[in-house]
Parts: C-alpha cells; structure tokens; sequence
C-alpha cells in the first residue's frame, strides 16, 4: 500500500515483530502520516532460524535477526522514507546503524521503571508522557526525533499504530493458514 502524495517529511515510521510459534518472526514496517493514517506497509516472511544459525551466531543471533534480516529489509524495501523511525523492539535498536533515519526505541507506555536502569547501549529520554531510548553511538538524534515527534503527533496515540501493525501481522497469518 503507497501514497505517492506524501512528503517524506511528514512521514513517521513504525516498526515492530511478533513472534509466532509455529512459523519464526515476523516484522512489520508501517509509515504514517501527521494524522495518523497508513501511507505505506510492509510485513516480512517468518524467519526461523535453524540449529546451526543459534550455534554460530550465539547470543548475536536474535539482534541479527531483528535489526539487519528484518528490519534493514523492510525499511530498504519502503519507496518513502520516514524522518523517525520508532520500534518497540530494543533487538532493533542496531538497525540504526544500517539505516540514515532516526531510530528510537520506544517504552511500554506506564513503564515506570527508572531511567537509569537501562542497558549500557541505550540513552533514554522522553517526550510528553513517552519513554524512549536511542543506542549510545545515536544520541544526538534525540532533539530530532523530539521535533518530529511534536510536529507529527498531533492529538493521537503515539504507540497506537504498533497495536496495528501487529493485528495486520496476525489477519496476514490467519489469511495464509
């Protein structure tokens, strides 16, 4: 599904996995617009790693898995470009690495847990009433993703859309079985 009267600038990024028993991962990548509404979507294959794969990549396998299998090709795959990308995923978080767009990880909305007690490769901050945290080697995206945060989210959920995302990744599951 693509808007092609969209500015990329207007665009905010979503991307978000559901793991499922049966067949592996899944990733889904959705852009919105400054209302809210689906400009472009992406869901990934399931990805299930195999015995070999667990043994040699370790404990390196699933943020793999998560940032560069799937992530970097959903957001490759895109034919718009977000000016943030926001992820409920911390395995995500290298996919900024990869990619030249902001990418935050945003908190369980009601996470109350101290900001402090994050992992070394995250940098917390917040915006309104949102938890968020960049990698330690992107914290200067930080005033970024704030600005676009206050131009686009104008009156909406900012974790809503991670919520849609998973339910199309289930009707898709659903629809292939």
């Amino acid at each position: 599904m693509t808007a092609s009267t969209t500015s990329p600038t207007q665009l905010l990024g979503y991307l978000t996995f559901a793991e499922l028993a049966e067949h592996g991962i899944v990733g889904g990548y959705l852009l919105v617009n400054q209302f809210a509404r689906p400009v472009e979507f992406h869901c990934s294959a399931p990805v299930c790693p195999n015995r070999t794969q667990e043994i040699l990549y370790g404990p390196t396998l699933r943020p793999f898995l998560y940032g560069e299998q799937i992530g970097q090709t959903l957001v490759r795959q895109s034919r718009l470009k977000p000016k943030v990308l926001l992820t409920d995923e911390a395995l995500a978080l290298g996919l900024r690495s990869l990619i030249d767009v902001p990418l935050a990880l945003l908190r369980q909305q009601g996470d109350a847990s101290d900001p402090r007690q994050h992992p070394d490769d995250e940098v917390p901050f917040d915006f309104d009433d949102c938890r968020l945290s960049t990698s330690q080697g992107f914290a200067a995206d930080q005033s970024l993703i704030i600005s676009t945060l206050r131009q686009l989210v104008c009156g909406w959920d900012v974790y809503e859309p991670l919520d849609r995302i998973r339910e199309a990744i289930r009707e898709a599951q659903r629809a292939a079985a």
